[in-house]
């Protein structure tokens, strides 16, 4: 699956959903049900990433991102 490699070799510390569309393909209505998936979600949490909102991380925007902790 193109999300789990995704977040397997990113070496960023945030992704966005909108990143996450443009590189995996995948509807913004689908992403957080792919994030839910068997391939994908031992990667969230082997890898610490945890899903938070732009305002949270960032202080401004509106959004959903992925953060590495």
């Amino acid at each position: 699956m193109k999300l789990a490699d995704l977040l397997l070799t990113s070496s960023q510390n945030r992704i966005t959903f909108q990143e996450i569309q443009e590189k995996c393909g995948i509807e913004s209505k689908r992403v957080s049900k792919a994030l839910g998936s068997k391939p994908v979600k031992p990667v969230l949490k082997g890898r610490n990433w945890v899903k938070k909102s732009m305002k949270q991380v960032l202080g401004y925007g509106r959004g959903i991102v992925l953060v590495r902790i």
